[in-house]
């Protein structure tokens, strides 16, 4: 294996981990699925679309990483300085079309999976179903103009790779993927917050609202590494080369962070077990602690008079005349001291003297 560039290394070994960590979540979406035998709906079918797209999106940087000339670099300005390196950056150029493409291809999927669940959990609300309906409208808008925009910034196209997208023939990276990343930060944070809107009208605990929220919020994940992707797209000097090696490494975070919030909000069968199981042990304990107790067993004694029982469990707090001796008897021996639970019966024992001193 050749020798790679250490933006390459890095680049190649994010996009890799990102993908095991999407391919994670969403066997695990699938494997929830299964396991409550809950039928496959749209966004289950959406989310392993956008799967396959990032497969192809982790490939692309596989073949020019590990297969293509050159040591696998991103340093376009380094790449030039090497002899050979126009050869690795026209190689690089057309790959870098393609990531772009299935970049922004897996996003939008992403989208759609997202709002094809909130339109399963909260449509029986109007107000939201239109709501989500615009938000889906303006994904759909979004992905045609910025799909159009990266597959024809440059006239012609080929001038991308032959003409390294000089700025003669094509408009500047950096306002592309500016527009591009504050446009799409605007949209995650709108789908963000469409179930925090119906989930503050349930009638729920406030608890509860934030706990479900919560799940859904955790998707700010994705917001925050859009807005630092767009710091480094933005270089109004070095508006040609922009800040590749670092916001490539955050395109694939970004991406692999969206499965993961995309598929949390589907592992919630998994919880209720859990849940049960902790209101099952509150209720045992809380039974407990009503109904745990004394009892004192004392040998002589008629039946009616043969145990004492409290709610304490100390000896000390035994009634003066609870027990009383038996007219033949001058000498009671031992007495047993029960610990038990006074409805299902004994739990420990402890003998006791009861000879007077």
């Amino acid at each position: 294996m050749k020798e790679l560039a250490t933006s390459g290394r890095e680049n190649l070994g994010m996009a890799i981990a990102m993908l095991i960590l999407a391919v994670i979540s969403v066997g695990f979406r699938f494997a929830v699925k299964l396991s409550v035998r809950m039928p496959l709906i749209a966004a289950d079918w959406l989310v392993f679309g956008a799967l396959a797209t990032f497969c192809v999106y982790v490939a692309v940087f596989i073949s020019y990483i590990v297969a293509g000339p050159g040591p696998g670099s991103l340093n376009i300005p380094w790449m030039m300085k090497q002899p050979g390196g126009e050869d690795w950056t026209r190689f690089f150029y057309k790959n870098l079309l393609k990531i772009e493409v299935f970049y922004i291809i897996t996003l939008t999927f992403l989208k759609y999976s997202i709002l094809a669940l909130y339109h399963q959990l909260f449509s029986v609300s109007r107000l939201f179903r239109l709501l989500n309906f615009a938000t889906a409208g303006a994904c759909t808008t979004w992905f045609i103009i910025i799909l159009f925009v990266a597959i024809f910034q440059c006239s012609p196209v080929h001038m991308y790779w032959d003409a390294f997208a000089s700025l003669d023939y094509c408009m500047s990276s950096s306002k592309i993927w500016l527009g591009a990343e504050l446009s799409n930060f605007f949209l995650d944070v709108v789908i963000l917050f469409l179930p925090v809107l119906m989930i503050s009208r349930l009638n729920l605990t406030r608890e509860k609202k934030w706990s479900l929220s919560g799940i859904f919020l955790i998707g700010g994940l994705v917001c925050i590494a859009s807005m630092v992707k767009v710091g480094y797209s933005w270089r109004p000097a070095w508006s040609h080369y922009p800040a590749l090696p670092a916001g490539m490494i955050l395109m694939s975070l970004q991406l692999g962070l969206a499965f993961l919030c995309t598929c949390l909000p589907t592992y919630a069968p998994l919880l209720q077990p859990a849940r049960a199981r902790m209101r099952s042990l509150e209720r045992e304990y809380t039974s407990d602690s009503q109904n745990k107790g004394w009892k004192i067993h004392i040998p002589g004694l008629s039946s009616k008079k043969s145990a004492y029982s409290g709610k304490t469990g100390s000896l000390n707090d035994i009634p003066a005349g609870t027990y009383e001796q038996m007219p033949d008897q001058q000498d009671l021996g031992e007495f047993q001291f029960e610990m038990c639970d006074i409805e299902n019966g004994p739990r420990s024992t402890a003998r006791q003297s009861a000879r007077p001193k």
